[in-house]
């Protein structure tokens, strides 16, 4: 009893937080700040050709084909899970600066958006750079991440959670495998009924003609009997 309790204290003080969270009135930013949000990068997802991803020394490269995705690894292109890229898309689309967090380079380490850390670097046609950005550590509300384009100095905290996107490794991308197709054993039993079906027989009637034939010889037959009683 006391540990369905505990269980039931945790929710409801996650909810609370979470619904406190959603209640604080928005932070006022300042000139630092707002500059950021002002000259912040617009994405659109249809023009993304390319999204390069680099984690932890792997690199994973999605590449747009058709209206799907292919990811690259070490075996060669394979089909990716678009429902997957088109979250992330959006995610990097809808995200909005919350405030400048420093401009100082010393504390790059800290927020983990040093040069060679984790990166998303999504490209257009013909190779133009659209977004460029360094993801670092999440804030303390695990909803939102320190990010710092690679243009710039500012570590920015931006109200959408990335490190785990950027996380995957490369066969998490790939699409789903086909669920698997009827047993071989019943279908080749429906095939073999379906050929016996309409194989004909040895007079070359079909199987149906057959069976009313045998049916006609019985009638006849039968009343054969009844007209001799007469």
């Amino acid at each position: 009893m006391k540990r369905y309790l505990a269980i039931a204290a945790v929710i409801i003080i996650a909810g609370g937080l979470a619904w406190h969270q959603a209640q604080r009135p928005a932070r006022v930013l300042d000139a630092a700040s707002s500059a950021v949000v002002a000259s912040w990068p617009t994405l659109t997802p249809d023009e993304v050709a390319s999204i390069t991803i680099n984690h932890g020394g792997a690199t994973v490269r999605l590449q747009r084909a058709g209206k799907g995705w292919t990811v690259r690894d070490r075996y060669g292109a394979v089909a990716a899970n678009s429902d997957l890229v088109t979250r992330l898309l959006h995610d990097l689309r809808d995200m909005r600066p919350q405030r400048v967090v420093t401009r100082n380079p010393d504390y790059f380490q800290r927020f983990r958006v040093a040069d060679g850390g984790d990166r998303l670097t999504l490209k257009g046609s013909g190779g133009r750079v659209l977004l460029d950005l360094l993801v670092g550590k999440p804030g303390s509300d695990f909803v939102s991440t320190h990010v710092r384009r690679a243009d710039s100095q500012a570590i920015v905290l931006v109200d959408r959670s990335l490190g785990w996107q950027v996380g995957r490794a490369a066969k998490s991308w790939r699409a789903p495998k086909p669920a698997a197709g009827m047993p071989a054993g019943k279908e080749k039993g429906e095939k073999k009924a379906a050929a016996d079906a309409s194989a004909p027989t040895a007079g070359g009637k079909m199987p149906g003609e057959k069976r009313r034939a045998v049916g006609k010889g019985a009638g006849e037959k039968r009343a054969a009997p009844a007209a001799s009683k007469r």
